[in-house]
Order: C-alpha cells, then structure tokens, then sequence
C-alpha cells in the first residue's frame, strides 16, 4: 500500500531545513568575525606595549581597528619584518570582511534558483544616505566555501599574530 505525497508538505520541511542550515552557517560565519575581531584587539595590545610611546589606535571598531593594524604591520612596519606576515594574512581576509556587515545586519533568506537549487539570500542597506539594498545570491557550496576560507584566513592570523607577540616581545625586551 502506498501512502498518498503531500508536496505542500515536503517543500515546507524541506525549505524549514534549508533555512535552519543557512541559518547556522550565518552563526558560523559571524562567530569567525567575532574571533577576527579579539584577534586584531590582542594584536593592536601586544604592539602597542612594545612601543608605549607609538601612538596605536585601540578599542575602534572592527574596519577602523583592521585598517590600523594593517597600517602598523605593512612594509614601512616600526616593528620590523616580524609583522609582515600578519599584514600578508590581513590582506587575505580583507576580501572576506565585506560579508560581515551582509552577515551580522542584513536579512538572510532562502529561495530556490532556476535549476531548483536552493540559494542562500542576503539583503542588507549600507549606513548612510539614500543608499540601495544590496543582495547577494549564493548556492550553498559557494557559502561554504567562504566560510572555509575565512576559517582557514582565521587560523593562519591567529598563528601569524603569535609568532609576532613573540618577535616583538624579544626586541623590547
């Protein structure tokens, strides 16, 4: 005996799934740029107890506190070739930090494309003015990877960062 297939039914279970899954992937991803941020606060710390007379913004928010550790740790670096390489990785997810702003304020959603896969939706208003709504369209598996890449950018930072503390700490001591 067959049971009789509601497709009403199957398409709302499947769209309550895809959400939900779109849904942790945005927790995922913000949670890196929350890492991202205490990152770039340690890093601007450790600089600036090196060289307490250097004058180092601290306590900005995240694109001006990115900015200035990107300032301090680029070719004319005052802390020497031991920065280079967090300035190498900043450069990496300076691709990546456009999407924490869609991530953190826009509106996510779920829709299926043309060749019935679902898409990922991200609709989000940049501050100021009379600006449009931006919307970002993205398959999962294009989602997934920026999530990858940004946690593997992360990693690579954190790691980078710590060998410079331990550079920078040496030559002030």
């Amino acid at each position: 005996m067959n049971a009789p297939f509601k497709l009403a039914t199957a398409e709302c279970e499947s769209f309550d799934a895809v959400l939900h899954g779109a849904n942790c992937w945005r927790g995922q991803c913000i949670q890196q740029f929350a890492d991202l941020e205490l990152t770039i606060a340690d890093a601007l710390d450790c600089l600036a107890k090196a060289k307490p007379t250097m004058k180092i913004k601290r306590g900005e928010p995240i694109r001006p506190a990115f900015d200035e550790l990107k300032r301090l740790t680029g070719a004319k670096s005052a802390f020497g070739k031991s920065t280079r390489a967090v300035a190498k990785s900043l450069d990496e997810i300076d691709r990546l930090i456009e999407w924490r702003a869609h991530l953190t304020h826009g509106v996510l959603g779920v829709w299926r494309g043309n060749r019935g896969q679902w898409l990922l939706t991200l609709q989000h208003r940049e501050p100021g003015g009379d600006r449009p709504v931006r919307t970002y369209a993205l398959p999962r598996k294009e989602a997934d990877q920026i999530l990858e890449r940004l946690t593997e950018e992360l990693d690579m930072l954190r790691a980078r960062v710590g060998s410079m503390r331990g550079a920078v700490v040496q030559k002030a001591a």
